[in-house]
């Protein structure tokens, strides 16, 4: 049981899934939380860590304001990155 010691007390942790980590969004998820963590899951580090998030496992009943919250962030992201690398 000591292996649950840090889940116990509440410790962050990461597990590395053989490079296709999901990200789990539920029904009754915080969808704000859900898209800034799925979308920085993806492109921290370039999305090179074998942690990184590449795919998405999302209830039926959230998707769609999932996907357009995650799209949105993705969007604004790679916009700040344009203007700050090839401003016009």
């Amino acid at each position: 049981m000591d292996r649950l010691k840090p889940l116990l007390r509440g410790a962050k942790y990461q597990l590395e899934m053989g490079g296709k980590n999901p990200v789990i969004v539920a029904s009754d998820a915080d969808l704000d939380l859900a898209a800034d963590a799925t979308i920085r899951g993806g492109l921290r580090s370039t999305g090179q860590k074998c942690t990184a998030t590449s795919r998405g496992i999302v209830h039926r009943d959230v998707y769609e304001p999932f996907k357009s919250m995650s799209l949105q962030r993705w969007r604004s992201r790679r916009k700040k990155f344009l203007d700050r690398y090839w401003p016009k």
